[in-house]
């Protein structure tokens, strides 16, 4: 790793006047450690000028720094902000091993921004800092996301004046569908709407077309008579599911990448339907499939289907329908009517539940028999019903209608009052439901996440709901008492944790959060989720696509595509 390490000094225009020394209590000097007074421009700091906590120095020819080994370990200085207003933390460094990494930059004790070194090759994390009092502040640099696998390494640290604070957010009281204003919430909080773009486009290369062995969780594998296929895998679970595929279909359809798209929906096609009309999941695909093309579990996800079917819609309307399997209207339509009503066949029946107008965790009906009929509230998508209300066939809108407002119900009950957590399996009328064999559904754990998106896209899209921005700021009040880029990844809904990790994926929901949030403290989330890189290694698939689809929504790219009269 030491071998890889090579940072060069950046020149900096500003002048950097060291004033008196800080000394504190029980911490091991590196160096010298002064306050910093600047006006305007830059201060640069090297990490072996800093107090050290914990740690280490780390010295090699041409670098030296530090490195933290513990969520405990951490770098101080004092710092004289000269002004109110917005500052960026550059940190260079990067992880110690192939896992990510992640820091928090703490002003006089609370965490005021996060990121992540995504692997061993040294990085600048760029982090914005609110400041709310100019003056003497101590500006400390942790690590947070110590389990075991990976320790920080940090070279120097640079702050730089940013802008002006940012004005409170307000989400408008009418959808963007209505009113054509798609509000980029990174250009809002001051960030070039150029470096949005490429964040975007590196986010899509990374994770499409990066190193297949540390980056890329899209794979293309061959022709057939149709044309390229491709799958997007598990990487962690060396499987492919229609979860994963249909989030590949939406992202590449938002972004314009047919090829892609096609390809996905190829594969899909080709392996995971169930063309047989006496199969029992006849009309749905499997949603856990081998790499090879074999069928791990026939059943369907509901979710799957649902993105794939408003994909679809999104594909006809941006690129037309053409024949076959690319005929886009042509096969949302038949697979949306099953959703709603396809009859049983051999005890799989529809996936949604037609008294509640609510999607099912499985259509599957002998898992009724041991743990009933329920649903998943990360299914609920009440944005995209409202849209096939309007787009599908007018036979089934009333249904659909009646199924947005169903879910924007069922999610205000499903949220706990208190920390606006949603457990990952849910009764028809929103309690936990604890299934057979896996007790842990009644808590917010790895499906969850996805409720705070499924929620706040919605009032963006359409406005329908004012509860939504209220349970947004809960939500985010909640992980902000948890500590900012510091909170875990799993809790009992009462707010307790269930342990210690951390996860983009989850980073990057909350993020999404802020589409209908109205208290200040969203911009800090938006700030978290602009901090991050995409994901590398073994667990890159979830937290990367959830990461992708979370900046298309932040800057209001993620949009309902319909096709001109």
């Amino acid at each position: 790793m030491i071998s890889e390490i090579s940072f060069a000094k950046r020149t900096l225009l500003a002048v950097v006047v060291a004033t008196t020394a800080c000394v504190g209590t029980g911490e091991t000097s590196a160096g010298r450690t002064t306050p910093v007074a600047v006006s305007a421009g830059a201060a640069h700091i090297e990490a072996e000028d800093m107090k050290r906590t914990g740690g280490n120095s780390l010295s090699r020819p041409g670098w030296s720094g530090a490195v933290l080994y513990e969520n405990k370990d951490a770098l101080r200085t004092h710092f004289v902000f000269g002004a109110v207003g917005r500052w960026r933390v550059d940190v260079r460094g990067c992880s110690s091993n192939k896992q990510p990494a992640g820091i928090t930059v703490f002003v006089d004790g609370q965490a005021r921004a996060g990121g992540w070194f995504a692997s061993r090759s040294p990085e600048v994390l760029s982090l914005v800092v609110d400041v709310e009092t100019a003056g003497n502040h101590e500006l400390r640099i942790g690590q947070t996301t110590d389990v075991g696998e990976n320790d920080v390494y940090v070279d120097w640290i640079e702050v730089l004046w940013s802008g002006r604070l940012t004005a409170d957010p307000t989400p408008p009281t009418t959808g963007a569908v209505a009113s054509g204003q798609w509000r980029n919430l990174f250009v809002l909080r001051g960030y070039p709407e150029s470096a949005v773009s490429r964040k975007i486009e590196q986010a899509w290369q990374s994770l499409f077309h990066g190193d297949p062995d540390s980056e890329a969780v899209y794979y293309e594998k061959g022709h057939n008579t149709d044309g390229p296929l491709a799958y997007l895998m598990d990487v962690g679970n060396g499987d492919v599911r229609s979860e994963g595929m249909s989030y590949g279909m939406m992202v590449a359809v938002q972004l314009d990448h047919k090829h892609e798209f096609d390809a996905l929906w190829n594969w899909a096609k080709t392996y995971m339907a169930h063309p047989d009309s006496g199969d029992p999941s006849h009309g749905y695909f499997a949603w856990q499939m081998r790499p090879d093309g074999k069928i791990i579990d026939p059943m369907p996800a509901p979710d799957g289907e649902e993105y794939f079917v408003t994909a679809l819609y999104f594909a006809h309307a941006r690129w037309g329908s053409r024949q076959g399997i690319y005929d886009y209207r042509g096969q949302a339509d038949p697979l949306l009517k099953d959703m709603r009503s396809r009859g049983q066949i051999a005890g799989v029946t529809s996936i949604f539940n037609r008294e509640q107008h609510q999607p099912r965790f499985t259509p599957n009906t002998a898992d009724f028999a041991s743990n009933g009929d329920h649903t998943d509230p990360s299914y609920h998508l009440p944005a995209f019903y409202e849209f096939w209300a309007r787009v599908g066939p007018p036979s089934e809108a009333e249904f659909w209608r009646r199924a947005a407002a169903a879910s924007r119900d069922f999610l205000e009950r499903a949220a706990n009052p208190s920390t606006g957590l949603v457990p990952d399996y849910a009764e028809f009328d929103g309690r936990p439901k604890p299934r057979q064999g896996n007790p842990g559904g009644i808590d917010f754990r790895y499906d969850a996440w996805r409720t705070a998106m499924n929620w706040s896209v919605d009032y963006a899209w359409w406005a329908a709901d004012p509860r939504e921005c209220e349970r947004s700021d809960r939500l985010q009040a909640f992980f902000e008492g948890q500590g900012l880029w510091t909170y875990a990844n799993k809790y009992h809904l009462d707010g307790r944790p269930i342990d210690r990790e951390r996860s983009l994926g989850l980073g990057a929901m909350n993020a999404v959060a802020s589409l209908a949030a109205t208290h200040p403290r969203s911009w800090r989330f938006v700030d978290e989720l602009w901090s991050a890189r995409p994901p590398r290694g073994t667990w890159r698939y979830y937290d990367g696509m959830l990461y992708l689809m979370g900046l298309l929504h932040v800057s209001g790219q993620f949009r309902p595509i319909i096709a001109s009269p």
